[in-house]
């Protein structure tokens, strides 16, 4: 069982379909609707999701996960590593090595940070500098506000094993 964005998913013993309907249509809220997030978030999320619906025993290749949620291994195997670095997943060498999940809870701005994601960082909207409330643009406010309401969704976002 898993609880991700407020519903409880339940794998049923009738095979990977019901699974792969439920990160498909992930895929494409991640896609769309999560557009700020930068590519490698996006797939550690996907990556992430795929890991909690999976049997928290074994591991799994990368090539394998990256063939399961449509991301480039090579790519793929980077991310892991940063992930790894921050405790969301175990990997092991070896021929019975792979990647498994390790935290059991966490929220998509978990991923974001570890994974220094800019969605979450403090600077300006309208250049590459710091702005703050002692130094602001002209759109301080408004973006300051956007920040925290995106923030306050990404925290809101978990994935649960």
């Amino acid at each position: 069982m898993t609880t991700l964005l407020g519903l409880t998913i339940i794998r049923s013993s009738g095979g990977s379909s019901h699974r792969c309907s439920i990160l498909i249509g992930l895929t494409v809220f991640l896609d769309y609707n999560v557009a700020m997030l930068s590519a490698p978030s996006k797939y550690a999320i996907r990556a992430l999701i795929f890991l909690s619906e999976t049997d928290p025993s074994e591991f799994y290749s990368v090539e394998s996960i990256a063939e399961h949620v449509d991301v480039p291994s090579s790519y793929l195997s980077k991310i892991i590593a940063e992930l790894s670095e921050a405790g969301f997943v175990k990997t092991k060498k070896g021929a019975k090595g792979g990647v498994q999940l390790s935290a059991t809870a966490f929220s998509f701005r978990d991923v974001c940070e570890a994974l220094g994601d800019p969605v979450l960082n403090d600077y300006c909207f309208l250049s590459s500098n710091k702005c703050s409330k002692r130094n602001p643009c002209e759109f301080h406010e408004r973006w300051h506000k956007e920040r925290l309401r995106i923030n306050n969704f990404l925290e809101g976002l978990k994935i649960q094993r």
